[in-house]
């Protein structure tokens, strides 16, 4: 074919009796549009998009294994490392609903759990019930930039840790799509996009690079890897990242994800540190439309929501919950307590200790003035520490807060307590002490009120009445 047009321009410029000058001109144009035409077939526009009117079915497999690094027992600088072992699986259903600014998607997860060992104890987490429908969105703006909320009720921490992790199918447009590849070429990863792509923070610096391995029909295979420096929550983690990712360039779709990390990441405030190797292996296919996304499913499940990442702790025998946002970080919780840290642009702020107290007499709530007593009783063995305020706040119905703000020091560090006390008009009553540094009060307060003021006291269980007559009831 390449020849055969070549000759007819030749054949053309000699009928036309024309120099050699211009004959030879001719030749080279003529080879020249002809070698562009070879180098337009051999490239290709690896691209992977979400149709807004399709469904499409993930599957991933999660393994995740080293040890973990934590204080040892009593000691509050030497670390000890513990085996840890994580297998998780997940089988969703997506669709696409994003727009120019947020890349979003509503997900029904069929099979969300994970097995979590550490040491010798072994946790199993699911998704609760309500669940189900997640929201994922990668919003720009956000310092937190990939976000995941349910349609139904808040995620409780775990089950945010368990659906957070890197690999996710939306954040493959960003780092995989490109125009006009030839195969062999080889590009660096966009930060932003492999931020996202490693459910990191922030890249300190990368090397890792992409290569368009091949195209077999219309399969293109893309190799990633390389070296990553990044920060999450409030430490440094290195990075090996390696993987291959198939997609379809006819239909613009994902096929396959096989990714593996190993990884290095420091000891922090918020979370201890990992040694070990992540590896996800991820599938995707087309599936039939399914009533579970259905456009009425989902106006019904959006219809008059302003959908929020959001996270939640419940304590069951204190009936109540304590709702929050992912700049508090859950340290540590039990029935009847928890520690919470606060979290802003990468630097902690502030610690947060929850504590379930016994219930009062309905008819004898706790006033300010008891209050400071008691808060008083506990200054006693600091000379510096002193009360600068307290005060009744308003707050929602059906529980009173009060508030003490106590300043003082601490090894040198002038330090300020916030504590607060509320309480149901039952009797059931939650205790919050703020930690922080005094020059950050003022930017913590308010976050702190928050915080307090979405702590929701639960309805008692209602009482039965006994089978048998004249028995009364029972809780």
């Amino acid at each position: 074919m390449k020849n055969a047009r070549l000759q007819s321009l030749l054949s053309a410029a000699r009928s036309k009796s024309l120099s050699f000058t211009q004959l030879f001109a001719m030749t080279v144009v003529a080879q020249l549009v002809l070698a562009q035409s070879v180098v337009a077939q051999s490239t290709v526009d690896l691209a992977i998009e979400f149709d807004r009117s399709k469904q499409c079915r993930i599957t991933s497999d999660y393994a995740h294994g080293g040890d973990v690094v934590v204080l040892k027992s009593g000691e509050s600088t030497k670390t000890q490392k513990l085996p840890l072992q994580v297998r998780a699986k997940m089988e969703y259903l997506q669709r696409y609903t994003g727009n120019a600014k947020e890349n979003q998607a509503i997900r029904f997860y069929e099979i969300a759990r994970s097995n979590i060992q550490v040491d010798d104890g072994t946790t199993i987490s699911e998704l609760s019930d309500n669940n189900h429908y997640i929201v994922t969105r990668i919003a720009p703006a956000s310092d937190r930039r990939m976000q995941l909320a349910s349609l139904g009720d808040a995620l409780r921490q775990s089950e945010l840790d368990m659906l957070r992790n890197p690999g996710d199918p939306l954040t493959l447009p960003a780092l995989f799509n490109k125009k006009g590849v030839e195969e062999g070429a080889k590009w660096n990863a966009p930060a932003d996009a492999l931020t996202d792509f490693l459910a990191v923070d922030r890249i300190i610096n990368s090397d890792v690079q992409l290569l368009f391995k091949s195209i077999a029909g219309a399969e293109a295979k893309v190799y990633f890897a390389g070296k990553v420096r990044a920060e999450v929550d409030d430490v440094v983690t290195n990075m090996e990242v390696s993987g291959v990712l198939l997609a379809d360039v006819r239909k613009k779709s994902l096929s396959s994800l096989k990714l593996a990390i190993r990884e290095d990441r420091q000891r922090g405030q918020l979370a201890p540190g990992f040694v070990g190797m992540t590896k996800v292996d991820l599938r995707a296919s087309d599936a039939s439309a399914s009533d579970r996304l259905s456009t009425k499913t989902i106006r019904g499940l959006m219809s008059g929501k302003k959908v929020q990442q959001r996270l939640k702790w419940v304590s069951d025998t204190g009936r109540f919950e304590l709702q929050y946002d992912p700049t508090w970080r859950m340290i540590a919780s039990e029935q009847e307590a928890a520690i919470l840290r606060y979290l802003s642009d990468g630097e902690l702020m502030a610690q947060c200790n929850v504590v379930r107290l016994p219930s009062r007499p309905a008819n004898n709530p706790l006033t300010l003035a008891e209050f400071k007593t008691e808060v008083g009783k506990m200054l006693k063995a600091d000379d510096e520490a002193r009360i600068d305020s307290a005060e009744t706040l308003r707050s929602r119905s059906a529980m009173k807060v009060l508030e003490i703000q106590v300043s003082g020091n601490e090894e040198g560090v002038p330090l300020t307590w916030m504590y607060y006390h509320a309480s149901h008009d039952d009797g059931r009553c939650v205790t919050f002490v703020f930690t922080l540094e005094e020059e950050l009060a003022s930017d913590v307060q308010p976050v702190a009120r928050r915080l307090v003021n979405s702590l929701n006291f639960l309805s008692k269980p209602a009482r039965a009445k006994s089978a048998a007559a004249g028995r009364g009831s029972i809780r």
